[in-house]
């Protein structure tokens, strides 16, 4: 088997000194070694900035955005402005477009946020800062906002856009404009109170009972319902006639201007079989003989103590 031989150091490859043979040289294999580096560096999956790519224009700040700007618009697709929704879950969603500038280069989205009346907290959707660099110029978000409570409230989106003017010279200039939309709806998830105040779970010596109720907000329609029955409406409290003797129950609903139904308690009482009728009026013909009889004894009476003056 060959000995290896270890050769001294100073003798191994070394490609700095096999090109180098003047300061022309010397840069060259100071690219070689740079781009080296750089090939490495992507193939590892790190990002390289090329580069020729270096900006060679100088950035100035931002200035106001011209008069033919626009700021980003918000479109809000849910909820529906100006409506009254009967739940107490509501859908959100919407769409972002970034800023118009006919003379701009570039635009692009950098802030979007929203807040809800109802929330203590501003929510932040999109961050061009905290989401290093990555910018985005459309914008879409759908969600659901569950448990919102009965009553009037309003969202607003806000949308902060950038963009910069072309180059003049050797520099050049950004601007800032906002945009916002707000979308104003009402909850009203709760039906509406209904009470029976006249009728009461008790017997009743009568076949007419009275059906008074009140609501505790304007109601677009009232009815009731007896034992079971189809709804009559109702105009304003009224008398139930004609009840026939035995159990009853009672109900009373009532709409909201929304459609919302609210019920009463249903009210069970019992009619009884009323006073009878017959032996009242034998008792009035008995008074009126006693009292015909009372008179024919007070005229003879009169008519003997007459004939025994003469």
């Amino acid at each position: 088997m060959a000995e290896l031989v270890k050769k001294p150091v100073q003798e191994r490859f070394n490609p700095l000194k096999t090109c180098i043979k003047d300061d022309a040289d010397m840069r060259k294999a100071v690219v070689v070694i740079i781009v080296t580096t750089l090939l490495s560096l992507t193939v590892a999956g790190t990002r390289v900035i090329p580069l020729g790519s270096a900006n060679p224009y100088l950035y100035l700040g931002d200035v106001p955005p011209d008069q033919y700007t626009k700021p980003p618009s918000v479109t809000i697709s849910s909820p529906d402005n100006n409506t009254v929704y009967t739940s107490n879950n509501i859908s959100f969603s919407f769409n972002v477009s970034k800023p118009v500038s006919p003379k701009a280069s570039q635009t692009i989205l950098t802030y979007i946020y929203y807040k809800a009346d109802w929330q203590q907290n501003t929510s932040f959707l999109y961050d061009y800062g905290v989401q290093s660099g990555y910018y985005i110029t459309e914008f879409n978000y759908s969600n659901e906002f569950n448990g919102v409570p009965d009553g009037k409230h309003s969202i607003v989106i806000y949308a902060n856009g950038k963009g910069w003017y072309p180059p003049s010279g050797m520099s050049y200039y950004g601007f800032v404009i906002n945009g916002s939309s707000t979308i104003y709806f009402t909850v009203d998830a709760t039906p509406p109170r209904v009470s029976i105040i006249t009728l009461q779970n008790e017997t009743y010596r009568t076949n007419s009972v009275p059906l008074n109720w009140t609501v505790n907000e304007p109601a677009t329609q009232v009815t009731y319902s007896i034992d079971g029955q189809e709804n009559i409406t109702l105009a304003g409290n009224t008398t139930l006639f004609g009840l026939p003797v035995g159990e009853h129950n009672v109900t009373v609903y009532a709409w909201d201007t929304v459609g919302n139904v609210g019920a009463s308690e249903t009210v069970v009482f019992t009619v009884e079989e009323p006073f009878p009728t017959v032996p009242v009026a034998a008792v009035s013909a008995a008074s009126i003989a006693a009292v015909a009889a009372a008179g024919l004894i007070f005229a003879r009476r009169r008519r003997r103590k007459e004939a025994t003056k003469k």
